[in-house]
């Protein structure tokens, strides 16, 4: 029995093997090709704070829709203060006021066609028929009052009358920007 004692140790017994192949190996990552850059909208020079005509326009689209529900006519009577609105009985009033939608619409649609001078002209013609009309309504109510007798009723043109005829002037003004820009 010696010789049994004589023998070396049995070697232990190597690891069980993972039960998964080993991970692959990768080339290193190539870097990514470079992003276009962003859309960016041109910016304008930081003195330029726009158009004039864009701005003139719809203040003068917004007017002529407000005076078209302001008094065109006052009246002072013993009964009571009577006034006529541009609107009242469908009225010149519907008619500027529709006419100053459309050099609104004009305005913000054309704003950046550059080289659309029919827009101008469009705004221009717009404009002059709401002075047109507003003028005519104001000699039309002038000759009005003075036929009415001044001991019972003290009648006046109102407010929304005169807005009209400024805000058809600012209209023509802005058309004329446009125009010539």
């Amino acid at each position: 029995m010696a010789a049994l004692t004589e023998l070396p140790p049995p070697t232990p017994p190597a690891p069980p093997s993972p039960s998964f192949p080993p991970p692959p190996v990768f080339p290193p990552p190539v870097p990514a090709a470079p992003r276009p850059p962003a859309y960016r909208p041109p910016s304008r020079p930081r003195g330029d704070r726009g158009e004039p005509w864009f701005y003139v326009a719809l203040l003068a689209s917004g007017l002529t829709v407000v005076a078209a529900f302001l008094p065109w006519i006052t009246a002072v009577t013993v009964f009571g203060d009577v006034s006529r609105s541009g609107v009242d009985g469908g009225g010149d009033g519907v008619m500027t006021g529709l006419l100053g939608l459309a050099v609104a619409v004009i305005a913000l649609t054309t704003r950046n066609h550059d080289s659309d001078r029919g827009a101008g002209i469009a705004i221009i013609v717009c404009a002059l028929i709401v002075v047109a009309i507003s003028v005519y309504d104001l000699v039309s109510v002038n000759d009005r009052i003075s036929d009415i007798d001044r001991r019972y009723v003290d009648a006046s043109v109102g407010i929304g009358l005169y807005l009209t005829i400024a805000a058809g002037i600012s209209g023509v003004v802005a058309g004329v920007l446009r125009t010539n820009r």
